[in-house]
């Protein structure tokens, strides 16, 4: 595990920081329903208006945040 802190300036290093709450929160709903389509979108949208509200997850592009909290997140390299 790496224990150094992400630098923003790096080259190469992308921040997928969504400023836009309630983009956000559609981005992360679209993806949810695409990994399970069964779940109803309204307890998606509950689910994901609690998630909204973390520094942690906003942090994360709404993508991933969806995918780690149903399960499955996508492989992720690392250029180094």
């Amino acid at each position: 595990m790496d224990t150094d802190p992400m630098r923003l300036d790096a080259p190469g290093v992308t921040f997928h920081y969504v400023s836009d709450t309630a983009q956000w929160k559609v981005r992360c709903i679209a993806r949810y329903l695409q990994l399970d389509e069964a779940i109803g979108a309204q307890a998606v949208t509950l689910v994901v208006d609690d998630m909204a509200q973390s520094a942690r997850w906003r942090l994360m592009a709404p993508e991933e945040a969806a995918e780690i909290v149903y399960g499955q997140p996508a492989l992720r390299y690392r250029s180094i």
